[in-house]
């Protein structure tokens, strides 16, 4: 009887086990072998499924959620994502529904070259290692603009995307600036036209100016180009982002 009973048991167990994957947090239209750890993953799941269809004979975990992974995601930039085996399943996890659908599009690629699924790691930590202007590190720097809205947002921008690349956060200020600095500036210049913009680095910092015409745009343009220019930050004008690896980022006294 105990025998019978053990047998029993056994079988239950992996039948939950092989439906396991079957299991969506989100709709049961994806290929059975699919399950998700967040709700955002469908697209990427949905891309897989379709992708591979009957080659896609093992379990595979797609989501932002990574509890219960031990892994840690926010050590992700954003497209970056984590390919592992676990427990007899293939994980991918990631920050970003883009991160998602790069993992995906990753993972169906070694399937389908017949490659052995290895763990993979893309795009983990920051890109920029160390960044410095007018031979001084970012991190001594303030971000110094005009209290006018869509100047704060731009300085905000900037900020936020010098922490994207290398970490560091700087302070935004509306106050009088003081070196070492990042100055935004709005400028009466015709000859930069609507959302024209310059700027220069000297021994205290750098200044960006650009045109006073068109508000709405032309500090984020600055900001945005600048990043572009100096950073090697493509597609920010766009919209398609990609920020190449870089040791050092040094923006020198006289760059203008």
């Amino acid at each position: 009887m105990k025998r019978i009973l053990s047998l029993t048991l056994a079988a239950v167990f992996v039948a939950a086990a092989l439906a396991s994957c079957a299991l969506s947090p989100t709709s049961n239209a994806l290929n059975a072998n699919i399950r998700l750890t967040s709700s955002d993953a469908y697209d990427a799941a949905a891309w897989l499924g379709e992708r591979l269809g009957d080659r896609l004979t093992e379990c595979v975990v797609l989501g932002t959620d990574a509890d219960g992974y031990g892994v840690d995601l926010s050590a992700l930039e954003n497209d970056g994502y984590f390919i592992r085996t676990f427990g007899g399943e293939y994980v991918l996890l990631a920050k970003t529904s883009d991160g998602l659908d790069r993992a995906a599009r990753k993972y169906a690629k070694m399937v389908e070259s017949g490659a052995t699924i290895e763990n993979v790691t893309y795009h983990e930590g920051y890109r920029v290692k160390r960044v410095e202007i007018a031979s001084r590190d970012i991190s001594e720097y303030t971000v110094f603009c005009e209290n006018e809205p869509n100047m704060v947002a731009a300085a905000n921008e900037l900020a936020g995307r010098i922490e994207e690349a290398c970490g560091v956060r700087l302070a935004v200020s509306t106050e009088t600036a003081a070196a070492p600095y990042i100055v935004l500036q709005y400028v009466s210049d015709a000859s930069l036209g609507n959302v024209g913009h310059r700027w220069n680095v000297t021994e205290d910092g750098a200044i960006i100016t650009c045109s006073e015409k068109y508000k709405q745009q032309s500090a984020s343009y600055a900001v945005r180009r600048f990043l572009e220019k100096n950073f090697d930050w493509m597609g920010l004008i766009f919209g398609i982002e990609d920020l190449s690896a870089s040791d050092l980022v040094s923006i020198d006294v006289g760059t203008s």
